[in-house]
């Protein structure tokens, strides 16, 4: 359970499991962090088929359950392989097809990146799929394809626009390829089966994949990264066993088996169809360019740059690989001894190659080892000398794979740092603490927050709505709105790190479950759950409460400065002149092993090298008590691991990491000089911007707060996608605010009348209403989930009538077949 499986993934499967069970809606989640639509983390993360494995395990065994259900995965790559094979290439042995399907099963795409379990279906389908285009290019049926296909939407959206690409290649190359061969071919017909299965299988899943793209629309193109194409020679290192470089920005994960290099280049010298050579060289440049172009690997990621985890679509340049090695295996006794040695050489050069890297001894002794037994297993399958070959064909295929296997495993694992088993055991703990606070607490809705901080998806597998979510679907104007808040957010995440008294507030944060004594302004000790602290907000507001209605003017790319933001919201929200926050500039500025560069509105530091890391010292004279929070607006903070904090010699939390710039509480103190140093473990440092410190003024806060109508919304029902609630306006020009983000897919109604709300802060809700007493009911459908249930409906009965066709046309061939062979 390493990176997004211990950090998202596991956590919707939780979800997922309690959804199915009734307990939780399918289409919203309350728990998702804030409140979110679910229906695109279903098509992401959770529509594979293959999560019934989860059924079976109860809920404190999810890590052993997601163990099992990679492994039937991987076996299940095998088994489609293997059934690939078998119609592919009939003249190879049993024994070598079930070697072979290993190499499949355990390529390193699949080693690398194995904890991104949704994309295992993709592996497993693309063999199937490619079959059934086949039998539509021989103007067979299209049901087989249509199902696959379907069956491909269904498990991973994502996954399957790569291979829905690479198979519409497939189609059109070998399409126009058999139209030369053969001069009398129906290309105009099998072209048109082709779409029309398509467009069945686009209609079948548009229940899922309509709504899905809605979503989608809204979370592409936030904090964008420069494309960053690793080609180089690694690319040529990775088709040897055993070679990783990152799953961050490295090289395409291509290995399959180190038979590539030998069988590839006999692909083109043995006997095999000339169109059958250009099909599969066509397919090998496309991929081989796109890896290179960096439009192109865009377009293959449909047009998002990957956040980690580069060249997702690698597996089927793999496949192409595997498929002319196999091609090449079946057809190596046509070619003389002598022309042999080409290739032979070609694998020689290779390792010669390899040996030059910093790949180390023990991966060229293991390759030079296992190309010399793929050698003699070619040389014995010439001279047919059966035994010897699949003894030693056995011996290859243990040695290669296991090596492969473990030290791609042990290298990513490494880089990763994967969390122990008890890290996801503590969830129980603080589940309890959860339990107890609903048994103290009647309200049907409320924000808890708490210090387990595992992951930002905590509160899915606890079960309390939160400040935090992590989720490739995540809608981009809530992003944008955290992130003006000057709380931790960067796309696909967001969480409470970077929270003020204000946003705790705002958001609805009502209870906090905490390891240790908590000192917040404004939070109470209430209970104890074992070991752990449970505080409550004195200055909660709840999900809804009426509020000025000048509060839809702010907007949030008018303010940069989020103290500056936060204020103005302070200032608006409780009508009052007074300022959040107090700007406090530094005494004096020390700089060490850096020379200082002034630029335009910003400063670059250029280190010394060896002197040490650069060191910034701010001393700051704190003359009353205060809490004291920071800003550093750093230019060039995305490439840096992080930036240690060392507040008074004690070093703080880690600030900047590629994940986060936002605010950052220094904590409080009384009468004192504050000295706060910043220290970079890099060569250059550019702010963008001056630093900011604040101290913050929270004298009248609970004043302010208390003058807030709580009860002015009460929640009478809150079921699944549905809520229900009593709203009380006392005075004219307000409105009501909602902390739920803001979606297209909410459908409200005031009284029976149905009401559409404006977004309020860039990201939330708000409904003008009169003064007066109101019922509001509120329901949530995922744009686009009607129209596609109906479009679904209408291809089942479409499909239907095709399937019942296609079995009698099967039929009928049948029967004419048997009088033929009768009467002859």
């Amino acid at each position: 359970m390493i990176t997004d499986l211990y950090h998202q993934y596991v956590h919707h499967y939780s979800y997922i499991l309690e959804a199915v069970k009734g307990d939780e809606s399918l289409l919203y989640s309350w728990t998702a962090g804030l409140g979110s639509n679910f229906i695109g983390n279903i098509a992401y993360y959770t529509a594979s088929p293959l999560l019934i494995i989860l059924f079976f395990f109860p809920e404190r065994l999810l890590p052993e359950a997601v163990l099992v259900l990679i492994l039937v995965k991987f076996g299940l790559c095998g088994l489609s392989i293997s059934y690939f094979i078998r119609k592919k290439f009939t003249t190879i042995k049993l024994y070598e097809v079930v070697l072979f399907s290993c190499f499949y099963a355990l390529m390193s795409y699949n080693i690398t990146y194995y904890y991104n379990v949704m994309w295992l279906d993709g592996v497993i389908l693309l063999p199937l799929i490619i079959l059934s285009v086949d039998a539509i290019l021989h103007n067979k049926g299209i049901t087989p394809y249509v199902i696959i296909l379907s069956l491909l939407f269904i498990s991973n959206f994502y996954i399957s626009y790569m291979i829905g690409l690479f198979v519409f290649l497939y189609f059109i190359i070998d399409l126009l390829l058999l139209k030369k061969v053969k001069p009398d071919y129906e290309a105009k017909a099998v072209f048109l089966k082709f779409v029309k299965g398509t467009s069945i299988s686009i209609g079948l899943t548009a229940f899922l994949t309509i709504p899905t793209f809605f979503q989608l629309m809204n979370s592409l193109g936030y904090d964008q990264q420069d494309s960053h194409n690793d080609f180089s020679m690694n690319f040529i290192l990775k088709l040897f066993s055993g070679v990783f470089d990152s799953v961050e920005n490295g090289s395409p994960n291509i290995y399959i088996g180190t038979f590539v290099l030998l069988l590839v280049p006999i692909f083109y010298i043995c006997k095999i169809n000339w169109y059958e050579k250009v099909k599969w060289s066509i397919l090998f440049s496309i991929l081989a360019i796109s890896f290179v172009v960096p439009p192109l690997n865009l377009f293959w990621h449909a047009g998002d740059i990957p956040n980690w985890f580069p060249y997702r679509y690698s597996f089927i340049f793999s496949f192409i690989l595997f498929y002319m090695s196999l091609a090449a295996f079946e057809k190596v006794h046509t070619i003389r001894f002598k022309i042999l040695i080409l290739p032979i050489l070609f694998s020689a050069i290779m390792v010669t190659v390899m040996s030059f890297t910093n790949e180390g001894e023990l991966n060229i002794v293991a390759n030079n080892t296992t190309i010399f037994l793929l050698c003699v297993v070619i040389l014995m399958k010439k001279l047919n000398i059966k035994k010897a070959a699949i003894i030693t064909l056995v011996l290859y295929t243990l040695i290669e794979l296991f090596f492969n296997s473990a030290v791609v495993y042990l290298k990513v694992n490494g880089e990763l740092l994967r969390p122990n088993r008890d890290q996801y055991t503590i969830f129980d703990e603080y589940k309890s603490a959860i339990d107890q606070i609903k048994t103290l607490d009647p309200m049907p809705y409320f924000r808890i927050e708490t210090d387990a901080n595992k992951t930002n998806n905590d509160s899915l597998t606890l079960d309390h709505s939160s400040v935090g979510h992590s989720s490739s679907m995540l809608d981009n104007d809530l992003i944008k709105t955290m992130d003006s808040l000057g709380i931790y957010s960067r796309k696909a995440n967001y969480s409470r790190k970077g929270s003020t008294i204000l946003t705790d507030s705002l958001f609805g944060l009502k209870y906090f479950v905490s390891s240790s004594e908590l000192e917040d302004d404004g939070y109470e000790l209430v209970s104890r759950a074992n070991k752990l602290y449970i505080y409550r907000n004195n200055n909660y507001l709840p999900i809804g409460y009426p509020v000025v209605e000048n509060i839809k003017n702010l907007k949030i790319e008018d303010i940069q400065n989020p103290f500056e933001f936060q204020s103005k919201i302070y200032q608006t929200l409780f009508e009052t002149k007074d300022t959040l926050f107090e700007l406090i500039n530094p005494e004096k500025i020390q700089y060490q092993h850096a020379k200082l560069e002034g630029l335009d509105n910003s400063k670059k530091l250029i280190g010394h090298g060896k002197d040490g890391d650069i060191t910034i010292k701010y001393f700051l004279n704190v003359n009353s008590q205060s809490r004291l929070y920071a800003l550093f607006d750093i230019a060039n903070a995305k490439d840096m691991e992080g930036l240690n904090v060392f507040i008074n010699g004690k070093e703080a939390d880690e600030y900047i990491t590629s994940h986060f710039i936002g605010i950052l509480e220094l904590g409080k103190f009384n009468n004192e000089q504050v000295v706060i140093e910043l220290h970079f473990d890099e060569e250059v440092v550019e702010f963008a911007s001056d630093e900011l410190f604040y101290r913050i003024n929270t004298k009248n806060f609970s004043k302010y707060v208390n003058q807030i109508d709580r009860d002015a919304f009460t929640i009478t029902e809150l079921k699944g996608n549905k809520m229900k609630a009593h709203i009380t306006i006392n005075e004219e020009d307000q409105l009501l605010f909602l902390s739920i983000p803001w979606d297209e897919g909410w459908r409200i109604s005031i009284d029976g009348e149905k009401v559409k709300p404006i977004k309020v802060l860039g990201a939330f809700m708000g409904i003008p209403l009169e003064k007066g007493k109101y019922e509001l009911q509120m329901t949530f459908i995922p744009k686009g989930f009607l129209a596609g249930s109906f479009i679904t409906c209408i291809s089942l009965l479409i499909f239907s009538v095709i399937i019942l066709r296609e079995r009698k046309k099967r039929r009928e061939v049948k029967v004419i077949d048997h009088d033929e062979e009768v009467a002859s």
